[in-house]
């Protein structure tokens, strides 16, 4: 009774596959597998996986705020950071607001009668629902009105919903697409740096190496990236874009931009 029939099956189809390919060809050895779990008794022993960091124990440590803090002028620049946007394409005012899944407010389940408390707002909702998509437009435009300089965006990631037990590739490419070029719109002129979030793949969380096999490795996703990333981006970063998902840029002399995957 963790969650609905239809979470638990939609994740198991999702995802076993993975496991199952991973179980069978990978290097780890049984206790290294249930190391990996959050169960304190399994403790990784293979020499593969040991590491040493050295650190250096004379060097001084932060104690305290900067004292040469620069003061604050017009000429500083304005950076607007736009994350976690979680666009759900199937968010409908009036539905379900208060259901047994992970997220609600779907359009699946507006039809009947619905009491007016467990109803979804027009402009959202605060319950375990996402960000439909006239809130964003809404929001895009007040930022673009209210802040008249914007020097740069740093777009960092998650765009796709918490849906993540019917997530589809075609799905989540269609809301990257979709999101990309409104922030482009709405956006016009201001350079964009944007960032791949956990929830971008499919499955989500799931990173696979993009030398396993094509139903298993995320190329898919860092092609579609490019895709819509390269009219912000440099040439030169196609290459560690389509590699994982990172790159690094310079705006500026003296000002780098560097993009981490870090769920790679």
């Amino acid at each position: 009774n963790l969650q609905t029939e239809e979470v638990c099956s939609g994740l198991f189809d999702l995802n076993w596959p993975i496991l199952n390919y991973t179980i069978h060809n990978t290097v780890a050895e049984t206790r290294s597998l249930c190391g990996i779990l959050p169960i304190s008794f399994c403790q990784v022993k293979q020499n593969e996986y040991n590491f040493t960091l050295t650190i250096d124990g004379n060097s001084v440590g932060v104690d305290g705020p900067k004292s040469n803090i620069p003061v604050k002028s017009d000429a500083d620049w304005k950076i607007l950071q736009l994350t976690d946007i979680h666009y759900d394409p199937e968010y409908a005012p009036g539905s379900l607001a208060d259901c047994l899944e992970p997220m609600c407010c779907q359009r699946s389940s507006a039809s009947g009668t619905i009491e007016v408390s467990k109803q979804a707002g027009y402009w959202g909702d605060y319950r375990d629902c996402d960000t439909p998509l006239h809130l964003i437009e809404n929001a895009f435009e007040h930022i673009r009105e209210t802040h008249e300089k914007i020097d740069y965006i740093y777009q960092t990631g998650d765009i796709v919903s918490h849906i993540y037990w019917a997530t589809t590739k075609n799905g989540n490419k269609d809301v990257l697409s979709k999101l990309n070029q409104l922030i482009a719109e709405k956006f016009d002129g201001i350079p964009v740096y944007p960032n791949v979030g956990n929830h971008e793949s499919h499955p989500s969380n799931v990173f696979g190496a993009i030398d396993a096999p094509a139903e298993f490795n995320v190329r898919w996703l860092y092609e579609h990236l490019w895709s819509i990333w390269y009219r912000w981006l440099p040439t030169d970063a196609e290459q560690t874009v389509l590699k994982g998902g990172y790159y690094t840029a310079s705006p500026k002399q003296g000002f780098r931009v560097i993009s981490i995957n870090s769920n790679e």
